[in-house]
C-alpha cells in the first residue's frame, strides 16, 4: 500500500498529479458548465453526498450542469491532499463556491470540505466514483455557536466593532505557518512547494492597524517579510501591503476590502510579467485556524488561480 499527501511533497507522483489535474478540471467544469467533461470523468456508479446529506448520482450531476441550474462565479479548490492506495485514491480539499441559483435567485456563498474517491480503470485512467461535501461554517456562525454554548460573552474583545477596525484582533499573537506555493503562476502549472514559517502579529496605530513579522523557510533560502494593514473605519475597509525583504521596494499596490460573514476578501490591480492582472486575498477562520490565500486573475476576475496559501497554528 502506498500512501502519500500531495501537499506534503514538492515532487508529487504521476498519479498524484493526475488526481490534482482532475480536481482542477472538475472545478472548471462546474464553473463553465462543461457537462461533457463531468460525463467522462465520473464513474457510471458515481454517488455524491452533499452538505445536507442528500444523495445524487452521475446522471443527476451531469444534467444539473448541462441545464446551468446554478450560475457559478467561483468554484475553486485549494489545500488539496491526495492519498494513494494502489488503484484507489482519496482526495481531500477545501472548495470555495459562489454563484446564483437561476430559478430561485438564491445567492450561494459557501466554503466546503470535499472528500473524493477515485479508482483506476483497466485502461489506466482514473475515474471519480464517490464524493462527499461538508460545510465549513463561517467565522460568524462559529462564534454564535460558541456564544450559545456559553464559551464566551459578547463584547468588544470578542467581535469586530461595527466599523471593522477589530476584524484582525483575533489574529494578534505568535503563529506557526504552513505555506503552499505554486511553482509557476498563470502557466497552467499544478506543482506546489510546501514549506514552513513563523509569524508574529501586533496592533499598531492605537488599534487602527496591525502588522506581522514573518520568517519564511523557503527551499531556495530563508527570508523575512512584513504585512502592514490599516483600517479606514468610515468606509469599513482595510488596506494591506506585503513587504518582501528580498525586494523591499518599490511596493506593490495594496489590496483593499473588508470582512463579510467571517470571510475577508481584498482586491488590487497589478501587473505580472508585464501583463495586467487582478489580485485577490482571502482570509477565513480567524477565530480558530486562520487560513489565507492569494490568487491571480487574467480576465478581470472571471476566473482565478490560487498560487499561495498559508495555514496558521497558534504557538502555545
Amino acid at each position: 500500500m502506498q500512501t502519500t499527501q500531495a501537499s506534503a511533497s514538492t515532487n508529487p507522483s504521476e498519479d498524484e498529479r493526475a488526481i490534482i489535474s482532475i480536481e482542477y478540471k472538475v472545478d472548471q467544469a462546474y464553473l463553465f458548465g462543461d457537462a461533457d467533461y463531468l460525463d467522462s470523468i465520473l464513474s457510471p456508479h458515481f454517488i455524491l453526498t452533499n452538505v445536507r446529506g442528500e444523495i445524487s448520482n452521475k446522471a443527476q450531476e451531469v444534467a444539473e450542469v448541462r441545464k446551468g441550474t446554478i450560475h457559478h462565479e467561483k468554484f475553486e479548490t485549494s489545500n488539496l491532499n491526495v492519498a494513494l492506495y494502489g488503484d484507489a485514491a482519496v482526495a481531500i480539499g477545501r472548495t470555495a463556491i459562489k454563484g446564483t441559483e437561476k430559478k430561485s435567485g438564491r445567492i450561494i456563498d459557501a466554503q466546503i470540505r470535499i472528500t473524493d474517491t477515485f479508482v483506476r480503470q483497466k485502461n489506466g485512467k482514473w475515474q471519480m466514483v464517490a464524493g462527499q461535501t461538508t460545510s465549513i461554517p463561517s467565522e460568524a456562525s462559529t462564534f454564535r455557536q460558541r456564544l450559545s454554548a456559553g464559551e464566551s460573552e459578547a463584547g468588544e474583545d470578542n467581535v469586530s466593532t461595527a466599523d471593522g477596525r477589530s476584524d484582525f484582533d483575533l489574529f494578534i499573537g505568535n503563529w506557526r505557518v504552513h505555506h503552499r506555493w505554486l511553482k509557476e503562476r498563470l502557466s497552467n502549472n499544478h506543482d506546489w512547494i510546501d514549506f514552513e514559517g513563523t509569524s508574529t502579529a501586533q496592533k499598531i496605530l492605537g488599534g487602527l492597524g496591525n502588522m506581522d513579522d514573518n520568517v519564511l523557510t523557503f527551499p531556495a533560502g530563508t527570508y523575512r517579510a512584513v504585512t502592514l494593514r490599516t483600517s479606514a473605519p468610515a468606509k469599513k475597509l482595510w488596506s494591506i501591503l506585503w513587504i518582501d525583504s528580498r525586494n523591499p521596494g518599490p511596493l506593490d499596490p495594496p489590496v483593499v476590502g473588508r470582512f463579510e460573514n467571517g470571510v475577508g476578501t481584498f482586491y488590487a490591480d497589478d501587473t505580472f510579467k508585464g501583463k495586467p492582472i487582478r489580485v485577490r486575498y482571502l482570509w477565513t477562520n480567524l477565530s480558530t485556524t486562520p487560513h489565507w490565500e492569494q490568487a491571480f486573475s487574467e480576465d478581470r476576475g472571471k476566473t482565478w488561480e490560487t498560487n499561495w496559501t498559508m495555514d496558521f497554528t497558534r504557538m502555545q
